[in-house]
């Protein structure tokens, strides 16, 4: 399984890979899906298991394909091995193109199981699939996961403070 690890602070996980090699012929080559690709941030792990594009099964919503649209699945798991609760969702699945824009799923469904909304204990996994719709053109680059905001906190006991000996405030002279 391959792994990359990144800095604490990272906010974005990405995992930058074309979907699909182009063998000499310039036709598209599936790449093996028996491996997932692992991307991990302390305490989260990202697996991305299956790309299809297009999408093998069958769209069951919209119910009306637009002619214009491409219709990709991802089949992907985000694993909590911290001690707190890590809230997961296929809204946090995104992908990108070459030109930077990001296609948000959700408006999407298909025939295998989809991601769901949930908090993940330590140990527990949110693993499914996550559909998109992006125009018939676009060079898809990236598959991200976006983590929820983290609330880091100090308590108002620990913060350092400094302590004026007057409990009048200072003002600011006026002109």
């Amino acid at each position: 399984m391959k792994r990359i690890r990144t800095p604490i602070f990272t906010l974005l996980i990405l995992i930058t890979a074309s979907f699909s090699t182009l063998s000499a012929n310039g036709q598209d080559e599936p790449r093996d899906s028996t491996t997932p690709v692992a991307v991990d941030i302390p305490n989260v792990q990202f697996l991305v298991y299956r790309v299809e594009d297009p999408y093998s099964g069958t769209i069951t919503y919209p119910t009306t394909l637009d002619r214009d649209s491409r219709y990709i699945g991802t089949e992907v798991a985000i694993v909590n091995n911290g001690d707190y609760p890590v809230n997961t969702s296929w809204s946090s699945i995104r992908l990108r193109d070459s030109e930077g824009r990001d296609y948000a799923g959700g408006a999407v469904s298909g025939t295998d199981p989809q991601m769901r909304t949930k908090e993940l204990a330590n140990g527990e996994t949110n693993r499914g699939w996550v559909w998109f719709a992006v125009p018939a053109d676009a060079e898809i680059t990236t598959i991200l996961y976006v983590p929820p905001a983290t609330e880091i906190r100090v308590t108002w006991d620990e913060a350092p403070r400094t302590l004026r000996s007057s409990a009048t405030p200072i003002a600011t002279p006026e002109p």
